[in-house]
C-alpha cells in the first residue's frame, strides 16, 4: 500500500494548488496524510482545510517553525506501518502517469528503499522545462529515511 504525504502551507492561496494536486493523484494512492502548517499565532485557512477534508480525514495541524526536516518527519509519522511506501509531493506538483505508481512500487526489489523520479523543477514562459533533476519522492515505510 502507498501513502501520500503532503506538507501544506495553510493559507488561502494554497487551496487551488492543493485541489489540483490531490485531484490528479488521489485515485492512485491508498491513503492521504496531510499536514497543515501555519506559524504560531496564524490560523489555518478554512479554504485549505475544506480541500484537505474533501480527500482525507488524516489531517494534522502543525506549527511551522521553518524546520522542513522536522515537519517532514512529523508528517511521515502520521503513516501507520500498514503502508509499504510513502510518496511525498508538494502542493504545486503534478505526476505524469500516476497510474504507474503502484506498478513501480510492486516491482521494486526489497533491497531498494527509495525511488527517484525526474523532477521538472522550473519552466520558462512558454512551459519549456529549464531545470530538471532526479529527486527521491517515494520511500519504503520502514524508517530507512528520516
Amino acid at each position: 500500500m502507498i501513502a501520500l504525504c503532503l506538507i501544506v502551507k495553510a493559507s488561502d492561496d494554497e487551496s487551488p494548488l492543493l485541489e489540483k494536486c490531490l485531484k490528479s493523484i488521489y485515485k492512485h494512492v491508498d491513503g492521504i496524510f496531510i499536514q497543515l502548517n501555519a506559524p504560531k499565532g496564524q490560523k489555518i485557512s478554512a479554504k485549505v482545510r475544506t480541500v484537505a477534508e474533501k480527500y482525507t480525514k488524516n489531517i494534522q495541524i502543525y506549527e511551522w517553525t521553518g524546520n522542513f526536516a522536522k515537519a517532514r518527519n512529523a508528517n511521515f509519522a502520521q503513516v501507520s506501518k500498514d503502508y509499504d511506501w510513502i510518496l511525498w509531493l508538494d502542493t504545486d506538483d503534478t505526476v505524469e502517469h500516476p497510474e504507474k505508481i503502484k506498478e513501480v512500487a510492486s516491482i521494486t526489489p526489497r533491497d531498494i528503499h527509495g525511488v527517484y523520479a525526474c523532477y521538472d523543477y522550473a519552466h520558462d514562459e512558454f512551459g519549456n522545462v529549464t531545470v530538471s533533476h532526479w529527486n527521491c519522492r517515494m520511500v519504503r515505510n520502514d524508517d530507512t529515511f528520516s
